[in-house]
């Protein structure tokens, strides 16, 4: 896992539940953000493509949140320790801010590869909404690296950042 998970004392479960947490609602941010900032001519969808990244990280956090309640904890996000090179504010370059993002999308499957698997024999519920999450963050991580390979040498000078 490549980020430090905050220990709150009451389960380990719980602990990365709240981590994952604080990583969905930072990278909601950071795709909300970028969807308004970032400019690229050669990809007029790209602004709304980041939106609806958006949505599903909001979708994972609430989805996280109902499931830490359940399992009698308190939702807790800290962002203090957070990968800064998974999370960096927009970069200069549209490649390079897409890497970022993909990176982030890489310890996000890290994340719930170690949820599902911490709760695999003791938890199905927590078990099955990780492997679900799992999934999604495959596909948007699938989407991040077409857009990059779709970004060729030319299209690279053409796009910046608002």
């Amino acid at each position: 896992m490549t980020d430090k998970i905050p220990f709150t004392g009451k389960s380990p479960l719980l602990d990365r539940l709240c981590a994952a947490l604080s990583a969905e609602w930072l990278a909601y941010y950071r795709y909300w953000a970028a969807s308004r900032t970032v400019v690229c001519p050669q990809f007029i969808d790209l602004p709304a493509s980041l939106l609806r990244h958006a949505a599903g990280k909001l979708r994972h956090a609430k989805l996280l949140c109902r499931r830490i309640i359940e399992l009698g904890g308190r939702p807790e996000v800290s962002f203090a320790d957070m990968r800064p090179a998974s999370f960096t504010s927009v970069c200069h370059g549209l490649e390079q801010f897409l890497k970022s993002i993909r990176m982030a999308e890489e310890d996000a499957m890290i994340r719930y590869q170690e949820i599902a698997d911490l709760a695999r024999k003791s938890d199905k519920r927590t078990c099955s909404l990780a492997d679900e999450i799992l999934l999604e963050e495959a596909r948007s991580e699938q989407h991040i690296q077409d857009l990059l390979y779709s970004i060729g040498p030319r299209r690279r000078r053409l796009c910046r950042n608002a």
